[in-house]
C-alpha cells in the first residue's frame, strides 16, 4: 500500500509540473514581450503591406515562417522570400526578386508598351516610364515591330541571354523582331540571328565570334536542318 501511495503522489506531482509548466509556457508565449511589433523587408512588393498587417500583434512563437515565404508565390517579380523570427517581437523578410534579363519593347499596339523579361520567361508590364529610363541604355533590350510570336519564344531568349551573361556579363545585345526574322546588335556587332530559334546554340556561336571578329563586324547564323549545327557566314 505505502509503494501504491507514493506511486500516486508522484503521478500527482508529474501532473501539476506539466501543468504548471504548460501555463507558464501559455503566459511566454502570449506575453506582450513576444507580440509582433516590426516586420522589416529588403525589398518592395504589393504584397508586403497586407502581410506586416496580419502579423503585426501575432505571437512571434506562433507565425509560420514557411506560410509566410508561401504568400510571395504571388508575386511573379519575386523568385523567393527568406523569413528569419528575430526574438523578441521583430521579423525580417528578405525578398529575392527574380533577374531581370532584358527589356522588352512592343511596337505592335498603338501605344508602345514595355515588359521586364525575367529568367522564369514572365513578362512583367513596367509601371512607368521612369522606370524605363532608370535601365539606362547599357541593358539587353527585345523590339517586337511585328507578330505573332511563338509561345515560346521568350524562353529562347532567356537560354541566350543566360549563356553569354555566364560567358560575358559585359555583353548587350539590342533584338529586334519583325516577323519571323530576328536581328540584333552585339555590343557594337550588327547579327542576322535569321529567326528566334535555337537561340542557345546561337549565343555560343556568338561568344565564340567575339574571340574572333569578323573583318566586316558583321555576320550571320543559322541552324543547318540536317545536322543541326551553327552555322556563322561572315558578311563581306
Amino acid at each position: 500500500m505505502k509503494n501504491l501511495g507514493t506511486s500516486n503522489w508522484k503521478r500527482v506531482q508529474i501532473f501539476y509540473i506539466s501543468a504548471l509548466f504548460l501555463y507558464l509556457g501559455l503566459i511566454f508565449t502570449f506575453s506582450n514581450i513576444f507580440s509582433l511589433k516590426n516586420v522589416s523587408f529588403t525589398s518592395d512588393s504589393w504584397l508586403n503591406e497586407n502581410i506586416e498587417a496580419d502579423l503585426i500583434g501575432t505571437s512571434i512563437f506562433l507565425i509560420d515562417t514557411q506560410s509566410v515565404s508561401d504568400k510571395y508565390t504571388e508575386d511573379p517579380n519575386i523568385d523567393y522570400a527568406i523569413v528569419n523570427k528575430q526574438y523578441p517581437d521583430a521579423l525580417e523578410i528578405e525578398i529575392v526578386e527574380y533577374e531581370m534579363l532584358s527589356l522588352v519593347v512592343d511596337y505592335r499596339a498603338a501605344n508602345p508598351q514595355y515588359y521586364k523579361l525575367y529568367k522564369n520567361s514572365e513578362l512583367i508590364l513596367v509601371s512607368s516610364q521612369e522606370e524605363v529610363r532608370n535601365l539606362g541604355t547599357s541593358f539587353n533590350t527585345i523590339s517586337v515591330l511585328n507578330g505573332p510570336l511563338d509561345k515560346n519564344v521568350y524562353g529562347e531568349f532567356v537560354n541566350y541571354f543566360l549563356l553569354l551573361k555566364d560567358a560575358d556579363e559585359s555583353v548587350v545585345t539590342n533584338f529586334t523582331i519583325d516577323g519571323l526574322s530576328l536581328i540584333g546588335t552585339v555590343n557594337s556587332i550588327e547579327v542576322d540571328f535569321t529567326r528566334p530559334e535555337n537561340l542557345g546554340k546561337k549565343a555560343s556561336a556568338v561568344y565564340q565570334r567575339m574571340q574572333k571578329p569578323c573583318p566586316s563586324m558583321s555576320y550571320s547564323i543559322d541552324i543547318d536542318d540536317a545536322s543541326s549545327e551553327v552555322i556563322v557566314v561572315c558578311n563581306t
